[in-house]
This record gives C-alpha cells, structure tokens and sequence, in this order.
C-alpha cells in the first residue's frame, strides 16, 4: 500500500509540517543521504520543538490485515516518549486540526518495547505494526516528533512499507 525508502535524500511524497520551532530551529525534519529522514531539535542546545513527518493518503479500502513497518535508529534523549507512530483518517493537510490514533511499538513476552536502546545509530526494524483497526478506510500516518529544553532525540527512519500481513 506503502514504499518509501527515503533513499538519495529524498522525502519522497512525504510533508513536513512544524507546530512548534524555538531556539532558533528553522526545521526538524530532513532528508539525509545516509540515514533516511533524520529529525532533531538539538541546535547548541535541547530545543522544545514539535513537527511531522506525514504521509501521502495511503488506500486501505480493500486491506484486510494492514500493518506498517520501518527502519530506525535514535540517539540522546527519550524515543519512546518523544516519537510515535500516527494514523488519521480525517487528515486534510493540517496534523492539528485532525484526530490522530497513536500506533504503539512493539513489545516483546517480558513488556519491554522493541526500540533502539539510544546507545548507538544502529538500525532496528519496527517489525510489523497493527493497523487492522483501519482496513477498509483512507488513512494518513504521520511520524510525529516532540522534544523539549531537557531532552531532544535525534529519530532517523526509513524503509517505510505499509502491507497486507502474511
């Protein structure tokens, strides 16, 4: 339903959207040659800081067991807290003025997410993510970023594939 490597510096059909940029950001979000979609606020400093990272409409009229999957890789401050996963189905080109549904990461028998450590760059894959409960609809994703003056991740992603589960 889904293909985007963000390959060769490129965003793809991907938009950006910045709801909150201090400190002197001028952006979050950018394309990288290397490491996919790369999104940070750390400009000599943790900067508060909130931006997307949105998905063209992605058809899942006719999916019956849709999932989504990526590649990525963190370092400094709190993944887990600071970057997540989003589905919309009334998104017309502004995050906040739609309702957005968080899509939570994987986890394994003992609880524990399965999400890079934030020890190194290295890339973990996603695996697949649940998006059954949007069979059937027209939806958006949206990788949302946040950040504050304590604490700001550096999020990288990319191998985006959005499919039917096997």
């Amino acid at each position: 339903y889904l293909l985007e490597s963000f390959a060769n510096q490129s965003q793809g059909d991907f938009t950006l959207q910045n709801v909150l940029l201090t400190g002197g950001l001028s952006y979050v979000w950018i394309p990288t040659a290397s490491y996919g979609m790369k999104a940070s606020a750390f400009v000599n400093q943790n900067n508060p800081s909130e931006a997307w990272l949105v998905s063209p409409i992605v058809d899942l009229t006719e999916a019956e067991k849709p999932v989504i999957s990526f590649d990525q890789a963190s370092k400094f401050g709190d993944l887990l807290n600071e970057c997540s996963v989003r589905v919309s189905v009334n998104y017309e080109g502004d995050v906040t003025d739609c309702d957005w549904v968080q899509i939570p990461f994987n986890q394994d028998e003992d609880g524990n997410y399965l999400i890079p450590d934030g020890s190194n760059w290295t890339f973990m894959s996603t695996g697949d993510l649940d998006l059954s409960a949007f069979a059937g609809q027209r939806v958006t994703i949206g990788f949302r970023y946040t950040s504050t003056a304590s604490s700001a991740t550096t999020w990288e992603v990319k191998n985006v594939v959005v499919k039917e589960k096997k």
